[in-house]
């Protein structure tokens, strides 16, 4: 018996050798064909970790390319949202920094590539600011009314932020806007804070995000559109190239024979001891006895000759 198996593994031997090679390629290749290996990439963005709470870390705004590899079927099943691009800036006091993106991804994958590598980061303080919330209304109430009082649940706000970021902010506002309202009414008003030039800040949280407006209407009044006139004084014989008002113009509103004699609103005269190429500012108006109005200051910007 024991004769006979031994001429049975000792013969042959070449053949039996290259059937096991080749039946364990094949069972490797059905494998791999079934779920085969590939890669993939995912644009994701990126995340900040490790921050301290007393400041603020601003990154460099680029998209994060992670590209990996792995079998079809984890492809299948996972998606970007269990992909991650992180940085971290634990310990880091103010200061710039360039630093390496890691990434984080479900088991069964393996990392190729990640661009960019690092990523320019500002570390800043974290701080706020009070600012007058304003209220700037649009539109028009019925033909016979117009706005006599306007209240709010809040005058003033904070803004919070990096502190580049914070000093950006020039003004808070949010918009009130009339649709020939003939009734007093209350309503929410977002809130947004803007630069010197009417932009938006979007890297600052404003606190709150909304305030409750009282609006109280007049009925029974006459009311019409006047221009603004700036009354600034400039130092040393300068003069203005140009000068942008907001608002332009503005309603008033009173008894007719009161308003028969206004023609235009100005603002309260301002002399200017020095000034350079630019003026930017709020200015109160000067608003005349017996006429109402919604806003009480412009906002001016003005451009000095050279």
């Amino acid at each position: 018996m024991i004769r006979k198996l031994n001429n049975i593994f000792s013969r042959n031997k070449l053949q039996k050798f290259t059937a096991v090679v080749v039946s364990t390629l094949l069972w490797f290749f059905v494998m791999s064909s079934q779920d085969p290996p590939m890669s993939g990439s995912y644009t994701v963005p990126i995340s900040v970790i490790n921050s301290a709470r007393d400041v603020k870390a601003i990154v460099e705004d680029k998209p994060i390319s992670v590209k990996l590899s792995a079998p079809r079927s984890n492809f299948a099943e996972y998606s970007e949202k269990d992909i991650r691009a992180t940085i971290d800036v634990a310990n880091l006091t103010e200061g710039d920094y360039d630093l390496p993106v890691e990434a984080s991804f479900p088991k069964g994958f393996d990392l190729i590539k990640i661009s960019p590598q690092t990523l320019h980061v500002k570390i800043e303080p974290y701080i706020e600011k009070q600012i007058e919330a304003e209220v700037i209304v649009t539109g028009s109430t019925v033909a016979d009314s117009m706005i006599k009082n306007i209240a709010k649940s809040l005058d003033h706000i904070t803004v919070l932020g990096a502190k580049s970021e914070v000093e950006k902010v020039a003004r808070v506002i949010g918009y009130v806007g009339l649709t020939h309202n003939s009734e007093d009414f209350e309503m929410q008003v977002p809130l947004s804070a803007i630069d010197s030039d009417g932009r938006e800040v979007r890297g600052v949280q404003v606190v709150p995000s909304a305030i409750t407006v009282q609006v109280d209407l007049e009925t029974g009044i006459t009311k019409k559109i006047v221009p603004i006139q700036v009354e600034i004084t400039l130092p040393n014989g300068k003069e203005f190239d140009s000068i942008k008002i907001d608002p332009e113009t503005i309603e008033i509103a009173g008894k007719e024979d009161i308003l028969n004699s206004i023609d235009l609103i100005k603002t309260v005269p301002l002399t200017l001891p020095s000034v350079n190429d630019k003026f930017h500012g709020t200015l109160r108006l000067e608003i005349p006895n017996g006429v109402t109005v919604h806003i009480e200051k412009v906002t001016v910007t003005a451009e000095i000759k050279k």
